[in-house]
């Protein structure tokens, strides 16, 4: 009897820590990419990319009751299209070298022909028709 509420101890601790870090990797922010753009110059963009130069996305998240956007660096390699629901590391001001120093976009969440980024729109909308 004593073994099996040991088990049953451990069982219901190692679920709390697996509920705890599902919890934190829910935190990263998730937006729509509303279109690409290309630093020309410092402070001069175009819109669209060009080969050769980083590609930079326009992202709405979807943060809390208020939507925003930011501008996020794309990996070519990601293969990010307009629409496509992406993961974002967000650039933080200061502080020390590891933190980015750019918001960028880490993976691909959702494609843009998905129910998932479907909903996104729809969910963007009811929170703005509140208020």
């Amino acid at each position: 009897m004593k073994m099996d509420l040991q088990q049953v101890v451990f069982g219901l601790v190692a679920a709390l820590v697996l509920a705890i870090s599902s919890a934190r990797a829910d935190d990263t922010p998730v937006g729509k990419v509303r279109g690409f753009y290309t630093e020309l110059a410092r402070d001069v963009w175009m819109e669209g990319t060009r080969a050769g130069k980083p590609a930079w996305a326009d992202v709405e998240l979807s943060a809390g009751s208020e939507p925003r956007r930011v501008l996020v660096r794309v990996a070519p390699e990601l293969g990010v299209q307009a629409g496509d629901l992406v993961e974002v590391r967000m650039a933080v001001r200061g502080g020390g070298a590891p933190l980015p120093r750019v918001s960028e976009a880490m993976q691909i969440a959702a494609k843009w022909f998905t129910p998932r980024a479907a909903e996104f729109d729809a969910s963007a909308r009811r929170t703005a028709s509140v208020f």
